[in-house]
């Protein structure tokens, strides 16, 4: 998914499933990475073995992590814009 951000555009991806394991436990990530080819912020969330895996849980804690990178305005555009495309959590 693509997303506006202060005038620029940033494209928003995720890699995740119970398969893809980091630590032995199920893991997600989220990608935030300038629409042109510029840098990546990562975030990345661990399912705890005591816990149930969750897609969705999983997409919106990885997000979050991988938005500290940003400032406060640029986290709700970005959410707001994800929102608006239909990503629901």
């Amino acid at each position: 998914m693509k997303v506006t951000i202060d005038g620029h555009v940033y494209k928003v991806w995720f890699q995740h499933s119970p398969e893809l394991q980091f630590e032995d436990v199920p893991t997600t990530i989220a990608y935030i990475a300038e629409a042109d080819g510029g840098g990546v912020v990562r975030g990345m969330t661990k399912c705890s073995p005591q816990d149930t895996y969750t897609r969705a849980k999983g997409r919106k804690i990885a997000l979050a992590r991988a938005l500290r990178a940003f400032s406060k305005d640029s986290r709700r555009q970005v959410w707001q814009g994800l929102f608006a495309q239909g990503m629901k959590y």
